[in-house]
């Protein structure tokens, strides 16, 4: 059975990653699940010259009255184990509670420290690539000038005593910064506050470090947004927490984790990864977990790839036998449409938040919605290719970057894409529902949360379209109810007409499932998410609301469909 943490995520690691060079077999699988290929390793030939520093700490037994945890020694053991094997990572050093470790081994504050300035002493600047993981405790507090600080919480450690007896993370960031090494990604496991401390949103923690002098190649990695719980995995499926399952498990060189342009595993892909399969395994179990993360080089190769260019196989659209729904399914359930393949998720009949208070043609209001299923993902492609083969439809024209089957279909407009979707037997969704299903229920600004992070979004960086194309469906933006792609790659088309005044005229919001089935002021249809071409933080708000006439064809137009009730 699953367990959660005892605490609000209470754990913090940090890792550095070193460059391998790794022959792929020809068939790639996708599916994050998929059993692995054979892997062949070479070294890459720069990858020998760098100075290689693990330290790699557990910790589970805690004298109270700090809560005991449970798979952290595991994740320490498994995290140095894929080190040695699978990056060439000789210098390891390990501690743990483990009872077979002698005392010099296990996690006090003074070993831990000790193994620090070891580490510190060995760095070469510019050509060291440094490890350093934490599994345990970990909490917020203030330092002894009074500034706000991560703490990581030892064997020893005290959590009412916590710069006497705790070890100051950001401590270890500034001495890393002070070093220099060549490269260095931390990855934070941790909401930090067993203490009840003062939280910080994801993106202020580690921002300092990622914006420091290390060097080209420093990034940070977290387990979940704060206030959320972290899991440890099902004994069944893995022995580590599911964060760390995962963060090895795309390290090792899983095809899925792999930036298919690049040929390799990059920080931004592996962080797709990460936070796509995590969240989707917490979804199993009705419950939110949602890794983040920010680099200062986002393209940063963590493990490469030195066989044929990555192209993975396009997911099979065969269609699939109907799933029975549970009679009263819980959000995270998931079922296929017989008619395209297609995944759908639920999302469950209730009231959300709607709107922004700076919308002045959405403003936060309450609306109620019966259940529906949404497509977890845009429709595809090779999805809409199978729709114009049995319709005897032609193809739209291809985009300047080709048609790419596990992308985004585009240059739809809206009848086309209204039809494809009465063919799938659905339709497309109002814009209260696009809504919901991009947000959740509690008015949060974005699919992941409040704070806008453009790693999140596949959107253009520095101008409009300077990202220069879409990407395959599934992985950016999550949202509360497992829907992919809920800001950014393409506009999607919604129900609605556009009118500025529909969600202000009165009895509006009050009504169950409102649309809006009349002209508008501009006589347009809705349109929701914001696109690869965009770059304005504003337009992938879940709120914004644009909108193009309905023959508007444009390479970043695309759709999904809802069914209602089931």
């Amino acid at each position: 059975m699953t367990t959660l943490r005892s605490c609000c995520r209470h754990r913090l690691v940090a890792v550095a990653a070193a460059l391998v060079a790794i022959a792929l077999p020809t068939s790639l699988a996708v599916a994050a699940d998929a059993p692995m290929k054979r892997i062949v390793e070479t070294p890459i030939a720069d990858a020998p010259s760098f100075a290689k520093y693990a330290l790699v700490i557990g910790v589970t037994d805690y004298e109270p009255p700090v809560a005991p945890l449970k798979v952290c020694v595991s994740d320490a053991n498994n995290f140095a184990n894929m080190l040695k094997s699978k990056f060439g990572f000789d210098n390891v050093v390990l501690l743990t509670d483990d009872p077979s470790q002698p005392r010099s081994a296990r996690p006090t504050r003074r070993n831990i420290m000790r193994a620090l300035a070891t580490m510190y002493t060995g760095i070469i600047p510019a050509k060291s690539e440094v490890v350093f993981f934490y599994s345990g405790h970990g909490t917020r507090a203030p330092d002894s000038t009074g500034v706000d600080t991560d703490w990581l919480v030892p064997e020893d450690g005290d959590p009412t005593q916590v710069p006497e007896t705790c070890v100051n993370f950001d401590s270890i960031r500034r001495t890393l910064d002070t070093k220099g090494p060549k490269r260095v990604l931390l990855v934070t496991d941790a909401c930090r506050d067993l203490l009840n401390g003062k939280g910080v949103s994801a993106n202020q923690f580690g921002r300092g470090a990622a914006s420091s002098s290390f060097g080209p190649e420093v990034a940070e990695l977290y387990s979940c947004q704060p206030k959320e719980t972290s899991l440890e995995g099902d004994p069944q499926d893995f022995k580590e927490s599911v964060f760390t399952h995962y963060l090895i498990k795309g390290l090792s060189g899983d095809p899925s984790a792999s930036d298919p342009d690049k040929g390799a595993v990059t920080f931004d892909s592996l962080k797709t990864y990460v936070q796509y399969s995590v969240h989707q395994y917490a979804a199993r179990l009705h419950s939110v977990q949602t890794p983040d993360g920010r680099a200062s080089l986002g393209g940063m190769v963590l493990a490469r790839y030195s066989g044929p260019k990555l192209d993975p196989t396009p997911p099979s659209i065969t269609p699939q036998p109907p799933v029975t729904p549970n009679p009263q399914p819980s959000p995270g359930v998931s079922q296929v449409n017989p008619l395209d393949g297609a995944e759908m998720v639920l999302v469950p009949a209730g009231k959300f938040v709607m709107g922004d208070d700076d919308e002045k043609d959405n403003p936060k209001h309450s609306v109620m919605l019966t259940r529906f299923w949404i497509y977890k993902n845009l429709v595809t492609v090779a999805q809409y290719r199978a729709f114009c083969t049995a319709t005897g439809q032609a193809m739209p024209a291809a985009p300047a970057w080709g048609w790419k089957d596990d992308h985004p279909i585009v240059n739809v407009g809206y009848n086309d894409a209204r039809a494809y979707c009465a063919w799938a037997g659905g339709a497309l969704p109002s814009e209260a529902q696009w809504e919901k299903a991009a947000r959740g229920t509690t008015g949060q600004r974005f699919p992941w949360g409040d704070d806008f992070d453009a790693l999140y979004v596949r959107g253009s960086r520095r101008k409009d379209g300077d990202i220069g194309s879409t990407a395959p469906v599934g992985r950016y933006a999550i949202s509360p109810f497992g829907a992919t792609d809920m800001a950014g790659n393409v506009w999607q088309w919604c129900q609605d007409w556009y009118a500025e005044e529909f969600w202000t005229a009165p009895g509006t919001a009050a009504k169950e499932d409102p649309i809006n089935k009349s002209f508008g002021s501009k006589a347009g249809r809705i349109l929701r998410g914001g696109s690869w071409m965009n770059y304005a933080e504003d337009e992938f708000r879940s709120a914004y609301r644009f909108s193009g006439n309905p023959g508007y064809v444009q390479p970043n137009v695309g759709f999904r469909c809802v069914k209602a009730g089931m």
